[in-house]
């Protein structure tokens, strides 16, 4: 038996032991690649995505376990020789090794009785040795990116509520990365602006400026119209654009069937609607990076390859084009939510607060009579429905950003200030749920609320069942009021 043969389980054992080595250390090394990815993903989430994240750990992980074997930790027969001798060989296996070409009688002695003793040693002897320290480093670090990959992000707890339900309804729903990154732009620039707005008008139009930019986004990534559009000035793509344009997939299955009819056995068939795609691709405006156009540009370029089955090439097409059209539905559907969550925080009519003042004086009978404006004063008299004051339209609303009518019950205790159920100041201590400031006082609102009600009224907006409750409402209010007095 050759000292080879002798040495291989033993160097087999020490192969795994490197196997484990190399693994821990690769770990360590991608999982602070993730740390570090995951640190950008925690204050710029729209650059990094925890999919992304994922994807580097698993290809460094590969990579570092990879190099790690080949350069630091493969095991030789000189290492092998040297693990076996602290075992209390003595250097025994070292001089066979140098000395195993000698043919020296002492060399060929040496080379038998140590060859004699490795056969009664066991390889499971030699223990794996990983280091501690490694050992620890590398578990720090997991834990690190894990925190910061799965627990929930504390800013959701700092978020408007509107802002953190819009983020939820994006991180819930299937879009293509670049949407997704566009909505969570959009919804960073929305949180900001209303943590930095003074008043309802602010407000009003840090909303509309999301809205706008949610539009031109959804308008952008929902391709398929366009691209259906292109798609069917080309004789064999036509049934093929139809089905896009609708977003139809039953029909998208159906039409890419009947082109693999039409081009099986047919190389030249299969060249013309490969030219037709690129035609079509060049005369559309769709962006390069939209995912309908790249599942397109991909078809053509696998059409474009006589060497690739044409069914493989369209069974890959209707995989692609299918996903894509699916996210553009969700692109829709999420960016007409998102806007009408938006749009019930906003001012009802126009956004803004009535300039001037409006003076009312009516009776529970709800006839009402209004007079035109009254010099330069701005002021309106009349009756409505029921209601007696005046709401100041210049009330700043602190932030009143929650939805018209969401007011306290009418068992609200304090004393309205000037002149009536209206009036536009008051000292009443109840609180309401404000989206950007929490709980604030509900006089610092009221008279917004009375504001929008008149408002709405005059404009025949609300029923007469509402206007009738409403009317009950802050009657019952200016009741308890002027009891207080």
């Amino acid at each position: 038996m050759s000292i080879k043969d002798i040495l291989k389980p033993f160097k087999r054992r020490l192969l795994a032991e490197a196997w484990i080595r190399s693994t821990v250390l690769g770990a360590m090394i991608a999982a602070a690649v993730a740390v570090v990815l995951g640190g950008v993903h925690w204050f710029l989430p729209q650059t990094v995505t925890g999919t992304g994240i994922l994807i580097a750990f698993a290809v460094v992980l590969v990579l570092g376990t990879g190099l790690s074997l080949v350069l630091l930790y493969r095991p030789t027969e000189r290492d092998t020789a040297r693990r076996l001798d602290s075992l209390g060989m003595d250097e025994r296996v070292e001089t066979m090794l140098e000395y195993e070409h000698s043919v020296s009688p002492a060399a060929r002695l040496q080379r038998e009785e140590t060859m004699t003793r490795l056969q009664g040693i066991n390889s499971r002897t030699l223990k794996f040795s990983v280091s501690k320290t490694l050992l620890m480093l590398c578990s720090v670090l997991i834990v690190c990116a894990t925190v910061l990959l799965f627990i929930p992000d504390i800013r959701a707890f700092s978020r408007p509520p509107l802002v953190n339900e819009l983020h939820e309804m994006v991180e819930d729903t299937d879009l293509s990365d670049e949407f997704r990154a566009e909505l969570e732009e959009i919804l960073q620039d929305l949180e900001k602006e209303l943590e930095e707005s003074k008043d309802r008008d602010d407000v009003d139009q840090a909303l509309d400026s999301a809205m706008d930019r949610l539009d031109e986004s959804v308008d952008k990534e929902v391709s398929r119209e366009e691209l259906g559009d292109t798609l069917k000035d080309y004789d064999d793509l036509k049934e093929l654009g139809e089905a896009i344009q609708k977003g139809d997939r039953n029909q998208v299955s159906s039409a890419l069937e009947h082109l693999k009819e039409v081009m099986e056995g047919d190389p030249d068939r299969q060249q013309s609607v490969a030219e037709q795609l690129q035609d079509a691709l060049n005369a559309s405006k769709t962006d390069a990076s939209n995912d309908l156009r790249e599942a397109l540009e991909n078809m053509k370029n696998g059409l474009s390859d006589a060497d690739t089955p044409v069914e493989e090439v369209l069974d890959r097409a209707e995989a692609e084009i299918n996903d894509a059209l699916n996210k553009q539905q969700n692109a829709q559907a999420l960016g007409d939510q998102m806007k009408e969550q938006m749009g019930e925080q906003m001012t009802p009519g126009d956004g803004k607060e009535n300039e001037g003042e409006q003076e009312g004086n009516g009776s529970d009978n709800g006839n009402s009579s209004d007079q035109g404006p009254e010099g330069d004063g701005g002021e309106q008299e009349g009756g409505q429905s029921g209601i007696d004051g005046v709401g100041d339209g210049n009330q700043d609303s602190l932030g009143n950003h929650g939805r018209p009518g969401q007011m306290p019950d009418a068992g609200s205790d304090g004393i309205t200030e000037g002149g009536g159920v209206g009036g536009g100041q008051t000292n009443m201590k109840d609180h309401v749920y404000d989206p950007q400031a929490g709980d604030v006082s509900y006089g610092q609102v009221y008279a917004a609320y009375v504001a929008d009600f008149l408002a709405q009224a005059e404009r025949g907006e609300l029923s007469a069942d509402v206007v009738e409750a409403m009317n009950a409402y802050f009657e019952s209010l200016k009741n308890q009021s002027n009891g207080g007095n």
